[in-house]
């Protein structure tokens, strides 16, 4: 439902494109807009209870749960993404948040920086790990 509202909000059409590679990253927006492998939005859509759904909508913000999740978006698809929750028991003004993600060069730099770094951590302790499962067979 939130997709569709936001839809309808917006005046633009969205697709589903599954999960897009960008070598060892990866992301899985839950739409885009856009043609092709040229995305100019991606759309991560929630549809929390209400309780929580007040919480985005009075904090006016991405959620710090998800502020990581949209940023992998933003790196892998390239383009800036939209944090949409909906809950369709509130009035029709409160019922969908949107808010958009765009971050700078340096911040997405950094972003990828860490996270190549966090996997190279992996997989020396995966290796590791297989070094000492042949030590002991």
């Amino acid at each position: 439902e939130g997709i569709t509202a936001w839809e309808m909000a917006s005046g633009r059409l969205t697709r589903s494109v599954g999960f897009i590679r960008d070598g060892n990253l990866g992301s899985s927006p839950d739409a885009v807009v856009g043609d092709g492998d040229q995305f100019e939005l991606v759309l991560e859509e929630k549809s929390p209870s209400p309780r929580v759904h007040l919480s985005y909508v009075q904090g006016g913000i991405v959620p710090a749960e998800y502020h990581y999740q949209t940023l992998m978006h933003c790196l892998v698809c390239g383009c800036p993404v939209e944090f949409v929750s909906f809950n369709g028991s509130f009035p029709p003004a409160l019922r969908l948040f949107r808010v958009r993600v765009d971050p700078s060069p340096e911040e997405l730099g950094a972003f990828r920086d860490a996270v190549l770094a966090f996997d190279a951590e992996i997989d020396a302790q995966v290796e590791a790990l297989r070094q000492l499962a042949k030590e002991r067979v």
